[in-house]
């Protein structure tokens, strides 16, 4: 079996974001295995993601918990169905362009909008 790189890790599982939520996209993929296969998987990690894994794993917590035993900046998966509540958007900063025509410059504010979904957990 192949090692797993940092710079392969999250694009090797198929998944396109931070070393973090791969390393949650990882521990959730293995999640349903026995604990030497999973023991095995992460011994193909290398450096820190396998450190990171090995000796402080990601949390599995059920939804009734999260409010009471989420330490902070530590990742964790939590189980539970998601229910979606409201699509969001807000402009939270703007750009300013220069439009020239003529000889006449004038400047252009364009906002840039957020746009997020809220979902309520059970």
């Amino acid at each position: 079996m192949a090692k797993f790189y940092k710079a392969r890790f999250p694009k090797s599982l198929g998944y396109q974001g931070g070393q973090i939520s791969a390393l949650l996209f990882f521990q959730s993929v293995i999640g349903g295995l026995s604990a030497k296969d999973q023991a095995s998987l992460i011994d193909h990690l290398t450096g820190k993601m396998r450190d990171r894994l090995r000796y402080s794993p990601v949390g599995n917590i059920p939804i009734s918990q999260f409010r009471w035993s989420v330490e902070l900046n530590l990742p964790v998966i939590i189980e539970g169905y998601p229910a979606f509540t409201v699509n969001r958007s807000q402009v939270t900063r703007c750009v300013m362009v220069p439009i020239t025509v003529n000889n006449t410059t004038t400047m252009l504010m364009i906002p840039i909008t957020e746009q997020f979904d809220i979902y309520e957990g059970f």
